[in-house]
């Protein structure tokens, strides 16, 4: 798993084949290994904090395959926060 912009790795995103429910993280390098999985099509969904969920739909056959998948980084606005205070006079004890 990389970052789209950088291709650095990105470990510790999730990875789920939806249909099954089996997932992992992606390791320091931003591999993943899930198995094993009956031959078939699947969903891929692949999400980390701060990127885009990318989804996409594999082949899996008996023999291992490998992915290269890239993460694009979201884009989120939050609303306007506005803090406001007042100060009170306080009395300063006296330390003995």
């Amino acid at each position: 798993m990389q970052e789209a912009t950088s291709g650095a790795a990105l470990p510790g995103a999730n990875v789920v084949l939806v249909e099954t429910g089996q997932g992992t993280t992606t390791d320091v390098d931003g591999a993943f290994r899930l198995g094993p999985v009956s031959p078939g099509r699947y969903t891929l969904q692949v999400s980390f904090v701060g990127y885009q969920t990318r989804t996409q739909v594999v082949q899996v056959d008996t023999a291992p395959m490998r992915l290269t998948l890239t993460l694009a980084p979201a884009l989120f606005e939050a609303e306007a926060v506005v803090v406001t205070g007042t100060r009170q006079t306080e009395k300063l004890l006296e330390r003995r």
